[in-house]
């Protein structure tokens, strides 16, 4: 839904799991992945699908993983200090 919160996208990066979408999902949540440094792939169709699934099992385990300090980022406190930042921009 274009109206929430994109939670499960951080719920699956923090777990380190490659994320499939289909239909695409909406940019804000390929920005989640990027940031976690972690895969999404958004497909378009079955052919799509099938190319991520084994992308996916190709990559789990190497570079798919996000790292401890990109995770951190997206953490309760991560946030706040981005929002805290954002604030002081406007000021």
């Amino acid at each position: 839904s274009p109206h929430t919160f994109h939670h499960k996208t951080i719920e699956l990066m923090a777990a380190r799991r490659p994320m499939i979408a289909f239909p695409p999902d909406r940019p804000e949540a390929l920005d989640i992945a990027t940031r976690a440094e972690g895969i999404m792939y958004n497909c378009k169709s079955a052919a799509e699908i099938g190319a991520a699934l084994d992308n996916a099992l190709e990559q789990f385990g190497q570079a798919g993983a996000p790292s401890g300090a990109a995770l951190r980022r997206l953490s309760w406190d991560g946030q706040a200090a981005e929002l805290e930042r954002i604030f002081e921009s406007v000021g």
